[in-house]
């Protein structure tokens, strides 16, 4: 969190559990206790790996501080719904296109988009709750490619509905996946290249589905996929 910029680190203990406490917003460890192991909110999150309840919290209120500073309009879910398409096709954008507009266009149905770096010990890729009648969509870009920062937003974004199967359709349409599927070899880059620009997604997104299906060994295929990496502004 100090590495971060979140809070200032102090080699004063009281002051530190102080930076602590008001980086959470909360007056003492026990209402800390009161208030996160509450705190309502839908995860996507890895089981292969131990979490932390105090980084995830950590992470979570970092995500609340930038989301309150992103001026929303009322949220308004068929709005959100609406955009979505507008949001698939900025999947072939470069992150310093799509990350303003996205948050932009969320912003216009009520939805405070938030990238907050990943911290140890929370194996979050994304998560969702209310906060002042506002939505947040939080992401942590956890393993970086393309695939997964896209399948995760999806996901979030689909929270009412099934959220995998959301996801999934949404970046991918069922019926032109399938009709893909019937033509191709099992092993050629090269029509998966096609496919994504007639769908206008990235081809990273159908690497990644070919490979969650097994369709496409986890080896092959990732030069078409995008990695993206924090900056230092960031």
């Amino acid at each position: 969190m100090t590495k971060l910029g979140w809070i200032a680190k102090h080699k004063d203990k009281t002051r530190q559990l102080e930076e602590v406490l008001r980086f959470f917003g909360v007056a003492s460890p026990k209402q800390w206790q009161e208030v996160w192991h509450n705190y309502q909110v839908a995860y996507r999150q890895t089981q292969c790996l131990k979490t932390s309840a105090e980084s995830v919290s950590a992470w979570l209120r970092r995500g609340e501080i930038e989301a309150l500073e992103i001026k929303c309009a009322p949220f308004n879910r068929k709005r959100f719904l609406k955009i979505l398409d507008d949001v698939r096709d900025l999947t072939r954008k470069s992150p310093n296109i799509f990350v303003p507009e996205l948050v932009n266009l969320a912003a216009s149905a009520g939805v405070a988009v938030v990238f907050v770096h990943e911290l140890p010990k929370t194996g979050v890729f994304g998560a969702t709750r209310w906060l002042k009648g506002k939505a947040v969509l939080q992401l942590s870009l956890r393993y970086k490619s393309n695939d997964h920062l896209w399948f995760t937003f999806f996901h979030e974004a689909g929270q009412e509905e099934e959220a995998n199967a959301f996801a999934r359709d949404k970046l991918i349409p069922p019926v032109a996946y399938r009709r893909f599927l019937s033509t191709w070899d099992g092993r050629s880059l090269e029509p998966i290249r096609r496919f994504a620009e007639e769908i206008n997604v990235a081809p990273g997104i159908i690497v990644g589905r070919l490979q969650f299906e097994e369709r496409l060994p986890r080896s092959h295929g990732n030069k078409l996929k995008v990695f993206y990496r924090w900056s230092q502004a960031s």
